[in-house]
C-alpha cells in the first residue's frame, strides 16, 4: 500500500549565501545520462573543466556540445493551471520552465544548430557570473536540467531594424530540476574554456611514392589547421592497413608533407578529437582518398 509522506519544509533563516542564477548567457547540452560525478566536483573547477573537456571531445553517443554565446534571451514560461470552482481554487499543473534563445554567428554555426533537435537530453545553464546551472540528482552528482524539447526555428532575417539571429526553444521536462533540486557550481569564469569542436577537412595537394602532402582545413571559413603531428594522420592503403608515416614537413596555412617508404594508394584522415594533439577538431565525412602514381 502506497504510503503518504510528510515533505520537510525548508526554513528561511539568515544565510551568508546569496547565490542564484544570473543572467543565461549560454548552456551545455548533454546526453540524457551524462551526469558531473560528486566526487569531480568536490575536487574543485580545474577537475570540473577537464571532466566535460574530455566529453567534449568523447564520441558523438556521449559527447556534450558548448554553444556560442547568446545573442539574446526571451522568457516562454507556461504558466501554472488552476481550476477555480464554486467551492475551491485547485491546482491542476505547476506550469513550465521554456526559453527561446538567439544565436547571431554565422550561417555554418546555424546549420549546426538545427541539427540539435530534440525531445530528450539535458542542458547544463551557464550565467554572466561564471556559474553553472543545472541540477542535484539524489547521489550527489551534478546533471542538466531535464529537456522535453529542444527546438531550433527558423533563421530571422535582417528586415532594416533587426540583426539576423538563429533562435532555438528549450523547455524543460519538470520543474522539479530548479525548484526542488536546482544546483549552482561557481565555475570561476572557465567556460571560456570549454572546447567546442571545428568542423575540419583534408586535402591531398599531391601524392608520391615517399610523400603525400595535404591541407588540413576548418570547414566554414578555410582557415588552415597548424601545429599537427604525425600522430594526427591515419594513413592507410586500399585493404586499411597503416602506412608509416616516418617524419612530417608543416608548411604553413596547415599545408604538410607526410614523408614515408613505398607509399601507396590508399585514403588520409585524422585521428579522433580525444586524440588529436592540437584542440579542438574533428575530421568531418569520410576518408580522402589518395592516389599515388
Amino acid at each position: 500500500m502506497a504510503k503518504c509522506v510528510q515533505k520537510q519544509l525548508g526554513n528561511f533563516g539568515q544565510s551568508r549565501c546569496n547565490k542564484m542564477p544570473g543572467r543565461i548567457i549560454s548552456l551545455i547540452k548533454t546526453p540524457d545520462n551524462f551526469r558531473v560525478p560528486a566526487a569531480t566536483v568536490e575536487l574543485g573547477t580545474a577537475a570540473i573543466l577537464t571532466y566535460l573537456n574530455t566529453a567534449a571531445t568523447a564520441s558523438m553517443a556521449t559527447r556534450v556540445h558548448k554553444f556560442p554565446e547568446f545573442a539574446g534571451m526571451e522568457p516562454q514560461m507556461k504558466a501554472p493551471t488552476m481550476e477555480d470552482t464554486v467551492y475551491s481554487y485547485l491546482d491542476v499543473d505547476p506550469g513550465a520552465y521554456r526559453w527561446r534563445f538567439q544565436l547571431r554567428e554565422n550561417i555554418c554555426i546555424h546549420k549546426a544548430l538545427y541539427s540539435h533537435k530534440a525531445y530528450s537530453g539535458r542542458v547544463i545553464f551557464i550565467d554572466h557570473e561564471g556559474q553553472l546551472f543545472g541540477t542535484q540528482l539524489s547521489n550527489g552528482d551534478f546533471a542538466g536540467h531535464r529537456i522535453n524539447m529542444f527546438f531550433p526555428e527558423m533563421m530571422t532575417l535582417n528586415d532594416g531594424s533587426v540583426a539576423t539571429k538563429s533562435p532555438f526553444v528549450v523547455s524543460l521536462r519538470s520543474n522539479l530540476d530548479i525548484d526542488k533540486n536546482g544546483s549552482l557550481i561557481d565555475f570561476e569564469g572557465l567556460d571560456s574554456e570549454i572546447y567546442r569542436l571545428i568542423d575540419t577537412g583534408i586535402e591531398v595537394q599531391n601524392a608520391l611514392g615517399t610523400k603525400v602532402t595535404v591541407r588540413v582545413y576548418a570547414e566554414c571559413d578555410d582557415t588552415g589547421i597548424e601545429g599537427l603531428v604525425s600522430a594526427d594522420f591515419i594513413l592507410r592503403n586500399g585493404a586499411g592497413n597503416a602506412q608509416i608515416i616516418s617524419s612530417i614537413n608543416e608548411l604553413g596555412d596547415g599545408v604538410y608533407e607526410l614523408n614515408g617508404t613505398g607509399l601507396v594508394d590508399g585514403t588520409i584522415s585524422l585521428a579522433t578529437p580525444a586524440l588529436l594533439s592540437v584542440k579542438p577538431y574533428e575530421f568531418i565525412g569520410d576518408p580522402v582518398a589518395v592516389n599515388v602514381p
